[in-house]
């Protein structure tokens, strides 16, 4: 049976605590909490659909990935509408996050057999997600409406990668790489 796996970097300091206080505001104003099914801010790279678990959990923490800890820079509010609604902090699409998304796909396509057409590395949008998929139509341009507002300017040093598996409608941590 195929199952939901996840490559992220989770967030720290200041830019994670920024992130929980949005999910907060999204929680108790406008209902939308299906972001924090994992308990971690962070930025995704790759969801897909994997057969053998044990055998990609092996690689990911075997692999040496040749990735260094890199910087990402958070500049503004983004959103979608399709497939879903979701509002995120946009991440700028680098060379060096293009290498990373490169690197980490060459590794998945042993372990799936497609990857959603939106997370290829050409279409892979990066970002920080706020809210998703369980906002209503007015609570999401109410939510979008307040943090277009804000200005969301952070940088962060990313020094770990995580594999993230799907579990009973949770999210949890099944592989962590230290970057060199």
């Amino acid at each position: 049976m195929s199952e939901l796996v996840f490559i992220t970097a989770n967030l720290n300091g200041e830019l994670k605590n920024k992130v929980k206080e949005l999910w907060d505001i999204g929680e108790k104003s406008y209902q939308t909490k299906g972001v924090q099914t994992y308990n971690y801010p962070n930025i995704s790279f790759i969801p897909f659909q994997c057969e053998n678990i044990e055998l990609l959990k092996r690689e990911f923490s075997a692999n040496k990935f040749n990735i260094e800890p890199f910087e990402i820079e958070i500049n503004g509010l983004g959103y979608f509408e399709y497939p879903s609604k979701v509002l995120f902090l946009k991440v700028i699409k680098s060379d060096e996050l293009i290498h990373i998304h490169k690197v980490l796909t060459e590794m998945l396509l042993k372990h799936t057999d497609s990857i959603n057409k939106y997370y290829t590395t050409d279409m892979w949008i990066p970002h920080i997600t706020i809210a998703m998929d369980d906002l209503t139509d007015d609570n999401f341009i109410k939510f979008k409406e307040v943090l277009e507002n804000e200005i969301f300017e952070f940088k962060q040093i990313i020094t770990e990668i995580q594999l993230i598996q799907q579990c009973k409608g949770r999210f949890e941590i099944i592989g962590s790489k230290k970057l060199k």
